[in-house]
C-alpha cells in the first residue's frame, strides 16, 4: 500500500530459546543440537567449524523490536546478526564446562553428526545501520548466551 512504512530485517543465523522442530524446520541450530547431544551423553562430531555471526534469539528479538518501535528510520533494510564471528568449537568448549564428560571433536574421514543447511560458512552481516539508527548491540557474548540458554532449558521451557 502506498504510504505504508515498511522495514525489512535480514536475520543472520539464530540460536537459543524457543527453537522448536516443525514440519518446515527439521534441523535446529547446531548450538541446539550440541546441547541436546551433551544432555544425552552423545559425542559431538563437527563436520567443520561452522563460523558465523550467530545471534542469540533473545538479542534477535530485541533487534526486531527496536526496528518495529523506531520512528524515522533512514533505511528500508536492516541486517541483524551477532556482531562478531563465533564458531562451533568455541560453543563446544563452553558447553564442555557445563556438562561433565561431554566429548566433541572435528570429523576426520567420518561424517559429522551436526546438521546445518548451508554447505559452507558465510560472511557476517554488517549491523552498522541497525546500531546507528536504533542503538542496538547484542547483549550477550557466547558464554553468557550459553548460560542463559542452559538456564532456560533447566527451567523446563524447552521441549
Amino acid at each position: 500500500m502506498r504510504g505504508t512504512d515498511v522495514r525489512v530485517v535480514r536475520l543472520g543465523p539464530v540460536f537459543g530459546p524457543w527453537e522448536l522442530p516443525s514440519r518446515v524446520r527439521d534441523a535446529l541450530s547446531p548450538h541446539h543440537q550440541i546441547i541436546k547431544m551433551a544432555r544425552d551423553g552423545v559425542e559431538v562430531v563437527l563436520p567443520r567449524i561452522m563460523a558465523g555471526d550467530w545471534i542469540y534469539s533473545r538479542d534477535a528479538a530485541d533487534g526486531i523490536a527496536r526496528v518495529s518501535r523506531s520512528a524515522g528510520l533512514r533505511h528500508e533494510l536492516y541486517n541483524l546478526g551477532g556482531g562478531v564471528m563465533t564458531d562451533l568449537p568455541q560453543w563446544c568448549a563452553i558447553v564442555a564446562g557445563c556438562f561433565e564428560g561431554f566429548r566433541w571433536r572435528m570429523a576426520d574421514e567420518d561424517v559429522g553428526n551436526i546438521v546445518y543447511g548451508l554447505p559452507k560458512d558465510r560472511a557476517a552481516l554488517s549491523i552498522a545501520r541497525l546500531q546507528q539508527d536504533t542503538g542496538f548491540a547484542p547483549s550477550r557474548d557466547l558464554a553468557a548466551a550459553a548460560r542463559d540458554y542452559l538456564d532456560w532449558i533447566a527451567a523446563g521451557d524447552a521441549q
